[in-house]
């Protein structure tokens, strides 16, 4: 899923957020799913349409972007945000060789903090944006709907995730 038109600044922006470390995550994460929701809806549409067997999802680490994809596939059949964000939470150390050469190499401290940022899994950061998405359409698939997802694609989507 690119990140393209000029939101990749936006969101890099508001990953620099002063203040609380969970709070830019999260109103990264809130931005990402306004800006991005045609991406978001396109991705789902690709796993309710892919051949049978495996599908991949990914992006450069494998946590936002592809994060939130997996977390609105779970969420649309049913599994709790809680399992979801446990599950989201792991992947903080699981991407940590990835993330920390990067960090390491940071021009100044400024940007190191800010790539720790964008390395880190906050679990309340995933149970907060998926009900902050709830709470804005009713449901992910509300948003998902939105963002071009239609009704037949979610069927599909549920058929091959819990079929």
């Amino acid at each position: 899923m690119p990140i393209d038109d000029g939101h990749w600044a936006e969101l890099q922006e508001t990953w620099r957020q002063e203040g609380d470390h969970d709070a830019g995550v999260y109103a990264t994460y809130v931005r990402m799913t306004e800006l991005l929701a045609p991406n978001f809806g396109r991705a789902v549409q690709t796993v309710a349409a892919a051949p049978e067997g495996g599908v991949v999802v990914h992006c450069f680490a494998g946590k936002d972007r592809t994060g939130l994809t997996c977390a609105m596939l779970l969420r649309t059949v049913g599994v709790s945000i809680e399992d979801i964000a446990d599950d989201y939470t792991l992947s903080e150390d699981n991407i940590r060789p990835l993330i920390d050469p990067w960090a390491d190499a940071a021009p100044d401290d400024e940007e190191r903090a800010l790539r720790l940022r964008i390395g880190s899994s906050p679990r309340q950061v995933m149970v907060d944006t998926l009900t902050e998405l709830e709470r804005r359409h009713g449901d992910i698939a509300g948003y998902l709907r939105e963002a071009g997802a239609g009704p037949q694609t979610l069927d599909r989507l549920r058929a091959r995730l819990l079929g």
